[in-house]
This record gives C-alpha cells, sequence and structure tokens, in this order.
C-alpha cells in the first residue's frame, strides 16, 4: 500500500471549506456521460459530485474530506470495497486527481477501472507548491499509459484556458476522455 505524503495537507484544507458551483470541467463532462454510474474519486467536499448527481448516479470519494468520505481506506480499496463493483459501463470522473496522487495509484486505478473515464490534469511544465507534492503528468507518456492499459481515446486536449482560477490563473491542463476497448 502506498502512503500519501500529502494526506494532511489536504485534512487541513478541506477543513471548513464550503461548497460552491461545479466546477468547468463538470459542465463540459455531465452531458458527456454515458455511463449507468459515475464514480467521482477525489471529489473534495463534492461540488462536481452533487452537479452531476442532478442526472446520473454518482459516488463521490475522498478521504481527505470528511463530509464526503466514504471509506478510511486507500483509493483502490475504496472503489472495489463495500460492494460496488464497477463495470464497463460505468464512468470514472477524475478532475485534479491523477497530479495529486503518487504514480503507483494512478496507474492501479487506471488499470483496474473496467469503463468510460473522464479526467483532467495538471501536465508538465507545471507549477510547483511547497504545501504539498503536486505529480504533473507528462503528456505523452500518459497517452502511452492509456493506449497501453486498453484504453480508447475520444479526447485527449492541453489547454490553460480550461478551468482558469481565482486571482486570474490559468493552469496548464489536460482533459481526457476515454473508454475500455
Amino acid at each position: 500500500m502506498v502512503t500519501d505524503p500529502n494526506a494532511r495537507y489536504w485534512e487541513d484544507y478541506y477543513r471548513g471549506r464550503e461548497r460552491r458551483g461545479p466546477s468547468p470541467f463538470a459542465e463540459w463532462v455531465r452531458p458527456r456521460i454515458s455511463g449507468r454510474r459515475t464514480f467521482d474519486v477525489g471529489c473534495g467536499i463534492g461540488r462536481d459530485t452533487v452537479f452531476l448527481a442532478e442526472t446520473e448516479f454518482v459516488r463521490g470519494f475522498d478521504p481527505y474530506a470528511p463530509l464526503s468520505s466514504m471509506f478510511t481506506r486507500g483509493y483502490h480499496d475504496a472503489m472495489w470495497g463495500e460492494g460496488y463493483d464497477p463495470d464497463r459501463s460505468d464512468t470514472l470522473y477524475a478532475r485534479w486527481f491523477f497530479h495529486s496522487v503518487q504514480r503507483p495509484i494512478m496507474h492501479q486505478i487506471l488499470e483496474d477501472w473496467p469503463g468510460e473515464l473522464f479526467a483532467e490534469s495538471r501536465v508538465l511544465p507545471g507549477p510547483t507548491d511547497d504545501s504539498h507534492r503536486r505529480y504533473p503528468l507528462d503528456v505523452d507518456e500518459y497517452r502511452a499509459l492509456l493506449i497501453r492499459l486498453g484504453y480508447g481515446i475520444r479526447y485527449f486536449e492541453v489547454g490553460d484556458g480550461f478551468s482558469p482560477q481565482p486571482g486570474d490563473m490559468h493552469p496548464l491542463l489536460l482533459r481526457v476522455w476515454a473508454y475500455r476497448l
């Protein structure tokens, strides 16, 4: 089991946070979801989970946001534990998640996920932040990983206008829509 060096940072970050409207990524994803169930991994306090649940069955998981946490074990155990068995018709929603976890966690989730995938992640060159670790993705390595794991790619684009942040920050992000072949 891989331990998360960012656990303390995220526990402090989510303490006292209030939910606001959906992210631009959730607004882009919602009309494209074809799965019968959606799993929002790393859902934080659930801002996108609640929005997606207006039209889909959504299950959110984040081990560091007390109000939205469904389990206290690792991501992998949460996704396949407690009676949840994803199938090829399910959708994995991962906004700003894969650049926030260590590579073995990301690889395991992508390897085991049987259905559709929507992901938005920071990419290299990415900003550094001394408050917690970020693992920006290498775009070419990520595409190769998805293909090696048997994903077909419907959409794969890098841009700095996907999810503007307060203070006029426009992070460089990769937006992906993929599915299992």
